[in-house]
């Protein structure tokens, strides 16, 4: 049996690690959280309405104007509370050249004593669909 922290999402049936592939290092949890941290939008954690980003909300909301400077707040304010032990120390969020209506966030940071800069980088599309 593979020892590993926790599952790998997506969920992927794996016979190496059990019934789920997990992730095994400091650096793809940190990754994994921070992804899921960004794409969450409030509300939709159980018990905890205010955990998220929710940066779907910020970019493709008809109604409010685009402003990166909030979206970068949020990602700050959101990480330091929910993962204080990430540190940041970019983040970017831009229009896509190469494809209409979509953006992309890249996202710069370290966690102290296991891993060097590493960046995570999403990019979203209005039409639901995000990719790293």
């Amino acid at each position: 049996m593979a020892y590993g922290f926790s599952p790998k999402l997506p969920l992927t049936v794996d016979q190496i690690d059990g019934p789920y592939r997990l992730l095994k290092t400091v650096r793809e949890i940190g990754a994994q959280n921070l992804k899921m941290l960004v794409l969450t939008n409030p509300g939709e954690k159980i018990m905890n309405p205010d955990f998220g980003v929710g940066i779907s909300r910020y970019i493709f909301d008809q109604d409010a104007d685009f402003n990166s400077g909030a979206i970068r707040d949020r990602v700050y304010e959101q990480t330091t509370k929910y993962l204080p032990y990430i540190n940041l120390t970019s983040v970017e969020v831009y229009p896509r050249q190469d494809i209409s209506n979509a953006w992309g966030v890249k996202i710069e940071y370290f966690i102290p004593g296991f891993t060097t800069r590493e960046e995570l980088f999403l990019n979203l599309s209005n039409d639901g669909s995000e990719g790293t």
